[in-house]
């Protein structure tokens, strides 16, 4: 007998079929979302410093604040988005098609009014930034002000790309979305570095960031409609009616988390920014797009989370998310455990051969403090994925209150000492937060927990990457050429995994489990993930 249409539900390849198991897709989505952050990466290794070169620090110093400022604006939309994410996925757990239509349709009308309410908020405020709000030299304000202005219409298209791209997050498609996702970054990068290297400043690389905005809502639109084309049923029958207060009201509970957090986040660059001036921010700024991109990759490696806890809420299955959270919070904290050895131990190295010895000997200490912060960022940013996808409205207020606090810390500290204070700052106020959001969310979704459990991957990355760099110091030294600094980061990142090994961060079962899951055609298995994380 054929099915219903309203009882099919499309697979995350392609047309309605079998509901997939809860971790089917897993490993996949996760591995496509880690791998773009690593290109992206490797762009900004070769963009930076040539952006930096050209066109000075000064200028380098406006555009990074033009990023500040757009994130901050983000708060606006950006918790819409991820709410409307979230409803979307419950939806498809519940293969319940007239509702995720009715959500898509909810969330794009709130995600475009907001957006462009953002786009305009920065525009009126655009010269007040420019000539007041930081320091910047007053040759080059006027064309600062511009520069606000052409962030704030790319903000409002980058918004809306962003809705469209909730759509295939919220089908577990985290394999095209990023696809998309890195030809529109690439491209946006890429164009930066040609128009300056064509000869234009600060308002061409301003407005090339605009006009890649514009490409990527082309590009998102064109795959969100695809993917709602293959769905059964059709728009036509889709009831229109009022916003949901659901949404809203998880929409509110994510911006005051988000607001906590960039007030947490972002404090050390903004206060650099008031305090140190545009020259300042540059030396400040090169080491957090450095470390920056820790939290990002991570950010791509539990991307799948969020949807699929949203959706092991809709059908049911929580129970079987314990396990998962403790093989992926082990599996992160290994990752940053990684970048931030080979960060701290040939961070000077990295900066003296890659940007100058003189930058090298104002940022090397930031860039150590920074990377030292980010080595609980792996277990915060599971935690993070999986407690919002669930829906604890209460307990994300509280931990993002305590994010919020981070700029406590990083105010004294770039009082004191400058940069390198603000970095001191950050540091110590990330390892207290990740810590406490980790346990407290390991007590809430975890039967039985222990804290000595808990606290095993935090004690394994501390030796692995302690005698990764110890050992690395003692037998090269620093290192003062490129093959040298090659040498110096394949042994500290051969000795992480082997130390890593002997203390039990990093298991031969993970790598038989993520080599069988990639070979399979449909990803599946929980007793694999189970026995990983046991």
């Amino acid at each position: 007998m054929e099915p219903r249409a309203d009882e099919t539900k499309p697979s995350p390849a392609d047309a309605p079929g079998r509901v997939p198991r809860l971790t089917a897709g897993l490993v996949r989505n996760t591995v496509w979302n880690t791998a773009g952050r690593v290109w992206l990466v490797l762009l900004s290794v070769v963009s930076i410093p040539f952006l930096l070169r050209h066109l000075g620090k000064d200028v380098f110093g406006v555009l990074s604040l033009t990023t500040i400022a757009t994130s901050y604006l983000g708060l606006l939309s950006n918790p819409v988005s991820s709410g409307s994410v979230r409803f979307l996925a419950e939806a498809y757990g519940r293969e319940d098609w007239t509702d995720y239509r009715r959500q898509a349709v909810m969330g794009f009308r709130v995600n475009l009014a907001l957006a462009v309410l953002g786009a305009l908020c920065m525009s009126a405020g655009a010269r007040w930034l420019a000539y007041h709000g930081f320091a910047i030299p007053p040759e080059i304000r006027e064309a600062g002000a511009a520069a606000f202005m052409l962030a704030a219409a790319a903000f409002a298209a980058n918004r809306v790309a962003a809705f469209f791209q909730g759509i295939p997050c919220s089908m577990r498609r985290f394999d095209l979305s990023n696809a998309v996702s890195l030809a529109v970054v690439s491209a946006g990068i890429l164009a930066s570095v040609g128009v300056v290297w064509l000869g234009g400043g600060l308002l061409a690389v301003a407005a090339a960031q605009f006009a890649t905005a514009c490409l990527g809502v082309l590009a998102f639109g064109i795959l969100a409609f695809s993917l709602l084309g293959r769905l059964p049923g059709s728009f036509a029958r889709t009831p229109r009616g009022p916003i949901s207060r659901e949404l809203l009201r998880f929409s509110g509970v994510l911006f005051c988390s988000q607001v906590l957090c960039q007030v947490g986040m972002l404090s050390d660059r903004l206060l650099v920014g008031m305090l140190a001036g545009t020259a300042a921010v540059a030396y400040y700024t090169v080491p957090t797009r450095i470390t920056d991109r820790i939290p990002d990759m991570i950010g791509g490696f539990t991307a799948a989370l969020y949807p699929l806890s949203a959706e092991s809420k809709g059908s049911g299955r929580q129970v079987e998310l314990a396990a998962v959270y403790r093989n992926m919070v082990r599996l992160a904290m290994c990752f940053t455990g990684l970048a931030a050895a080979v960060l701290i131990g040939a961070g000077d190295g990295i900066l003296g051969l890659w940007i100058g010895s003189d930058f090298s000997r104002r940022s090397a200490l930031i860039l150590t403090l920074l990377a030292a912060g980010t080595v609980g960022r792996g277990a915060a940013g599971v935690a993070y994925a999986v407690t919002t996808g669930l829906g604890l409205n209460r307990f994300l207020i509280g931990m993002t209150l305590l994010t919020a606090l981070i700029a406590a810390p990083v105010a004294v500290f770039t009082v004191l000492w400058g940069a390198t204070g603000a970095a001191a700052g950050m540091c110590l106020g990330m390892a207290v937060q990740t810590l406490v959001f980790d346990l407290l969310t390991r007590r809430r979704i975890e039967p039985r927990w222990s804290v000595a459990a808990a606290l095993a991957p935090y004690a394994q990355v501390a030796a692995a990457a302690g005698g990764a760099i110890a050992a690395a110091r003692l037998l090269i030294g620093q290192a003062a050429g490129w093959w040298r600094l090659g040498a110096q980061l394949l042994l500290i990142a051969g000795l992480y995994f082997g130390i890593g090994a002997l203390v039990g961060l990093l298991r031969r079962s993970d790598v038989r489990w993520i080599v069988s899951r990639l070979r399979a055609s449909r990803l599946g298995g929980l007793a694999v993930l189970i026995k990983a994380g046991n």
